[in-house]
């Protein structure tokens, strides 16, 4: 749960860093903090999510040479 925090934190302050360098007003700076973090967790969580699948397909792929030798064998 933490790294999702870690994830709209990082967002946040990716939002604040492109709104100070565009020089936008406070309303806009909220939007940017805002949208960056949702951005952030959106992107966070879809990385964690292909981790997770490629350590599955891994563990498919290694599975079906295993049974591949075996087979030969």
């Amino acid at each position: 749960m933490n790294e999702y925090l870690i994830f709209a934190l990082i967002g946040a302050g990716t939002g604040w860093l492109v709104a100070w360098a565009s020089n936008r007003q406070l309303s806009q700076v909220l939007k940017c903090i805002i949208f960056g973090s949702i951005g952030g967790l959106a992107g966070g969580g879809l990385i964690d999510l292909l981790k997770e699948l490629a350590t599955m397909a891994g563990a498919a792929l290694g599975s079906l040479i295993l049974l591949a030798y075996l087979r030969k064998k």
